[in-house]
């Protein structure tokens, strides 16, 4: 079928097919079915890829991969499923290449493509002169860093050609039914607990998703519901529930980086909302009548809202090794400045044990100590103008919406200076995503540059 001839199908950008999808990535974690989870996600990229010519219909999926895992995962026959979802979107990605030929249809990449390009390339050459560097380790690294390039750049010829405004409405709702599955699945634990104890020493969670994870996931929904609590069209006070529920979900997950990041963050928001909200006496009042009822059931449930914060009580401000870890992290640079430490079982940090080899480097606790750490002065320029390309494509999208997934992309930043995220893999397609949906479409860019 020719792309001339193309009939959208609108289900795909449909708000309701992403609750259905969330729904479903949640009953398979729930019956811990995460290895048919996966497929069915894989088959279903593979279906939207064959069917839609504008790419913002896949805006969904990096937000659910990683919250279907449980127990499962790594089933016996659980190579042979994960084969056919890869075969299913590979075909999906032949169909549509062929139908809709993107490569003709965008002219040129925009700017943050080539941000994310030099930071993925300066991830490739991390370690490079480093004595347990290998060619097996390069090419499993330099591996992960060429597909989060091939992610980029199709996203960049094909999200929100048919609409960025819609572009943007998506992956909004994206990081809400993320947080709401995140919420959900988070909820379910505290549920199934036969002992509080259990959670409060953090070893809740027999799958990969942390509480500290779920707490960062849970907290991104929240420049969301500030924005459609003053938006003209959708604005209602009723929209500061979910801000106070979610707070408190953070709270109980006891991520002590997450919840003084989303406190301070929540601060700055709320003032942003009462100067720009023209009901300012209604939104200031509502605000304070869902706090003062949050801390009317923390006043009379004190026993059982200390025993759930107990760990964040006793730890206070106790940093928790980070300082010795930043510590470290610039001894590992001054090491090897140029390409940074890189990966590999030879960078424990004697702390807390001698780390394993993996590929996804997020133990320093800061981004930027990592950033120098692992990649060194290669990777720090390379992040800084991955950081300017990132802001400029924000800034340049002149829409409101574009501004609140900015604030997103600041919440994310601000808690990966005290905690891991921002580095591992699902985080950097999350953050490729929202970023390329905030490029200018073609009136504004004629305007932008005349």
């Amino acid at each position: 079928m020719a792309a001339a001839n193309y009939k959208e199908k609108k289900v795909f950008y449909s708000p309701l097919y992403f609750a259905f999808l969330t729904a479903a990535a949640y009953a398979f974690w729930y019956f811990d079915q995460a290895v048919f989870g996966f497929a069915f996600l894989g088959l279903m990229i593979g279906v939207t890829f064959a069917c839609c010519r504008d790419l913002s219909a896949l805006l969904i999926y990096p937000f659910l991969f990683t919250l279907v895992l449980y127990k499962s995962y790594n089933a016996p026959y659980a190579l042979y499923v994960y084969v056919l979802a890869v075969v299913a979107i590979l075909i999906g990605i032949v169909v549509h290449t062929a139908r809709f030929r993107p490569g003709k249809r965008e002219k040129g990449l925009p700017l943050f493509t080539f941000g994310a390009l030099a930071l993925y390339l300066a991830i490739a050459l991390s370690g490079l002169l480093t004595e347990w560097w290998t060619v097996r380790l390069f090419l499993a690294v330099a591996g992960l860093a060429f597909l989060f390039g091939l992610f980029t750049v199709f996203f960049s010829l094909g999200i929100g050609t048919d609409g960025r405004d819609r572009a943007l409405n998506l992956v909004m709702w994206a990081v809400v039914f993320a947080s709401l599955l995140a919420a959900a699945e988070f909820v379910t634990h505290l549920l199934r607990m036969e002992s509080i104890d259990v959670f409060l020493e953090h070893k809740i969670l027999p799958g990969e998703t942390t509480a500290n994870q779920y707490a960062n996931l849970i907290s991104r929904a929240l420049p969301v519901y500030f924005y459609l609590s003053v938006s003209k069209r959708k604005g209602s006070f009723l929209w500061l529930i979910p801000v106070v529920i979610t707070v408190v979900l953070v709270a109980l997950t006891n991520s002590r980086a997450t919840l003084l990041m989303t406190g301070l963050l929540c601060i700055v928001f709320t003032a942003i909302c009462i100067a720009k909200s023209k009901q300012k006496a209604g939104w200031i009042i509502t605000l304070l009548i869902f706090i003062a009822a949050a801390v009317a059931v923390m006043v009379l449930k004190m026993d059982a809202v200390k025993r759930l914060l107990s760990v964040m009580i006793d730890r206070k401000f106790a940093d928790y090794h980070r300082f010795e870890l930043w510590q470290k992290g610039w001894e590992k640079f001054l090491e090897h400045p140029i390409f940074g430490v890189g990966f590999g079982e030879n960078m424990g940090y004697g702390i807390e044990g001698q780390m394993s080899a993996s590929f996804v480097p997020f133990w320093y606790h800061n981004t930027l100590v990592q950033t120098i750490a692992t990649f060194g002065a290669v990777g720090a320029a390379a992040f800084v103008f991955y950081i300017v390309t990132a802001v400029c494509t924000v800034c340049s999208a002149h829409s409101r919406k574009a501004y609140v997934i900015g604030a997103i992309l600041l919440h994310i930043f601000a808690i990966s200076l005290l905690d891991i995220q921002f580095y591992t893999p699902q985080t950097l397609v999350q953050i490729a995503a929202m970023i390329l949906c905030c490029r200018p479409d073609q009136k504004v860019k004629k305007r932008f540059f005349q």
